[in-house]
């Protein structure tokens, strides 16, 4: 087993931006240095808007409605959700890398199924690693953000560091270096990771169609597929990025166009449970071999209970009576009581192999981007009686 798992390959690294990173140093193997990166990105996406910025007097004051260091879309974007990005990148890949050695060596795939993973791997590493596969994202990229700068930007909110003071309009020199270089960079990751979600996503649909080894007796209450709640728990970071935009469009809406945090109250919620749907997607593809593992071991196992509780009975209740001592030395009542807890795991199990507090902390991580908004929309003196009251 350990010689397969030595030359399985990551099926989330790899490709044309990651040895461009590595040239950078800002990526070293299978190793993605967060820090680096965003401290780098920070540098050259961030800081040159905060120049330009300055240059034109459109950093703060009263010059413009919507100054940039109070443009709360852009903080959300490079403060909140691309450091994100680049975490979630690195939770997914060891969590993806884990997932798929966890299927050999705990036999889910049976060995003369080996060659059939293999092959399904390799398809999806092929399309991982096409050569124009991250050319179309970075088009698609340049395309979301340049024709719908408008609808993306908070150039809708009034007169903002991104549009020029001069007569005729048009984009400010930081505007070109936001909507030509820093969005499209940061929207790039972003879809690149949600491309990585699709590509497990077609991963875990091709596996699921596969003969598996599944026992309903497993204590994970999923069969054994328990592992893989974990995986999409990585990818709620990625949704986290996401309501984090969000969020920060969200913040605009509150201090630049008198909207309320209550009138976005369904825009959030809709927001939190659509992102916890769709990564959670890929955990139904085994649904319908959790709810035949389940329904076979019940059968299976309950004439085994049945005929277990029927000897047990004749024995010892209707046969004769047994003094006490002959009850403690007996091994029947702890194999009775073994079996009984056996048949109670496979009453318990799952039909989604993702078990609710990790369900719950998807949730959760999801909708934490939303929570500053709270200092927007009440003064701070209420949130601390708040906590205060909840707490004392």
């Amino acid at each position: 087993m350990s010689a397969i798992n030595e030359d399985t390959p990551a099926l989330l690294s790899g490709g044309v931006s990651n040895k461009i990173l590595e040239k950078l140093k800002l990526h070293r193997g299978e190793e993605s240095l967060a820090g680096r990166k965003y401290f780098f990105f920070f540098l050259v996406l961030w800081l040159p808007m905060l120049i330009l910025s300055f240059y034109e007097s459109s950093t703060s004051g009263m010059q413009v409605k919507v100054p940039f260091l109070q443009d709360y879309l852009v903080y959300a974007r490079f403060f909140v959700a691309l450091p994100i990005l680049f975490a979630a990148e690195r939770i997914v890949k060891f969590q993806t890398d884990y997932s798929i050695r966890y299927f050999i060596d705990s036999g889910i795939i049976a060995d003369n199924n080996i060659t059939d993973f293999r092959g399904i791997l390799n398809k999806v590493l092929k399309l991982k690693n096409s050569s124009y596969t991250e050319f179309i994202i970075l088009a698609l990229a340049y395309s979301m953000v340049i024709f719908l700068w408008k609808k993306v930007g908070p150039g809708e909110a009034g007169s903002s560091w991104t549009v020029s003071t001069e007569p005729g309009g048009g984009l400010s020199v930081a505007g070109y270096w936001y909507f030509f270089v820093a969005a499209p960079v940061f929207q790039f990751f972003l879809l690149s990771m949600i491309w990585k979600f699709i590509l497990w996503s077609i991963f875990m649909w091709k596996i699921s169609r596969m003969k598996l080894n599944l026992y309903p007796t497993n204590p994970d209450l999923s069969a054994g597929l328990g592992f893989l709640g974990s995986s999409l728990v990585g990818f709620s970071f990625l949704g986290a990025a996401q309501s984090g935009v969000v969020a920060g469009e969200i913040a605009n809406r509150i201090v630049y166009m008198g909207e309320t945090l209550k009138g976005n109250r369904l825009y959030m919620i809709t927001t939190v449970v659509c992102l916890t749907f769709l990564y959670l997607l890929p955990s139904l593809f085994f649904l319908s071999k959790l709810l035949q593992s389940k329904l076979s071991g019940i059968l299976e196992y309950g004439v085994i209970t049945s005929r277990q509780a029927s000897a047990f009975y004749n024995k010892w209740i209707k046969g004769r009576k047994a003094i006490p001592e002959e009850y403690l030395d007996s091994p029947d009542f702890s194999s009775h009581t073994d079996l009984n807890t056996i048949f109670d795991i496979i009453q318990k199990m799952r039909f989604i192999p993702v078990e609710f507090r990790k369900i719950l902390a998807m949730v959760l991580i999801i909708a934490a981007p939303f929570l500053p908004l709270a200092f927007l929309a009440f003064p701070l003196s209420e949130i601390v009686e708040f906590i205060f009251k909840i707490f004392l």
